[in-house]
């Protein structure tokens, strides 16, 4: 049985112009609120981090003591900071051997690691609190600033270039392999074959990921 329906008629939806100068003050408005709410976040920002005296203009405590809530609030987020780092770390441990990690080590550790509050990159340094734990001198404190500086993103390229790092027999350096020559044969004394070029962006790290981390250092 074939059931044929008929079409509904759709209503076109009435579009009212507006004038020129009423378009101007829409525009106006519109912008208005963008610096109104621009102005809140700031404001609400300063707040937070009792930096906003001087915009409200009225405040019930001085300066001193609007001082000492700033560090007091600063260190409870940097002491919750590396209390989630160090429970990350200890969720992650097994029964591995590990051994006494160097003092210093561990008070450079604290230092960068207190400050970072994404919890990605917590859990990256709760790896390397492992790793030292595991393989005390493991990251260097060279590679321990470079890390503090590092952003989400930074982290995500250095991790991908670490996986397609490798490492040449006894050698303790990792290396990214870009290319390679096939020699076979005494003609290469003469003639040199051309170096074949691996693409690295099928890998998602592309040549400006390499500079980067270059940058990086």
């Amino acid at each position: 049985m074939e059931v044929k329906c008929a079409p509904v008629p759709v209503e076109k939806p009435t579009v009212e112009k507006i004038p020129n100068d009423d378009k101007s003050q829409h525009r106006r408005a519109g912008e208005s609120e963008r610096a109104k709410s621009s102005q809140k976040q700031v404001k609400r920002i300063a707040e937070h981090h009792w930096l906003g005296a001087l915009i409200e203009e009225h405040t019930e405590k001085d300066l001193p003591e609007r001082t000492q809530h700033r560090a007091d609030m600063l260190r409870q987020r940097q002491q919750a900071n590396l209390e989630r780092i160090l429970k990350l770390a200890y969720e992650s441990c097994q029964d591995e051997s590990a051994r006494e990690p160097d003092p210093d080590w561990l008070t450079r550790f604290f230092d960068a690691a207190q400050n970072i509050s994404g919890t990605a990159m917590q859990r990256l340094w709760a790896q390397i609190l492992k790793l030292e734990v595991m393989q005390p001198g493991a990251t260097s404190l060279k590679a321990l600033s470079i890390l503090r500086d590092l952003t989400h993103r930074e982290a995500q390229l250095l991790q991908r270039a670490c996986a397609l790092a490798t490492s040449f027999g006894n050698e303790s350096s990792r290396k990214i392999i870009t290319g390679y020559r096939v020699e076979t044969g005494w003609k290469q004394l003469f003639k040199p074959s051309k170096p074949e070029r691996l693409s690295l962006g099928e890998y998602q790290l592309s040549y400006s990921s390499l500079m980067q981390l270059v940058e990086l250092g």
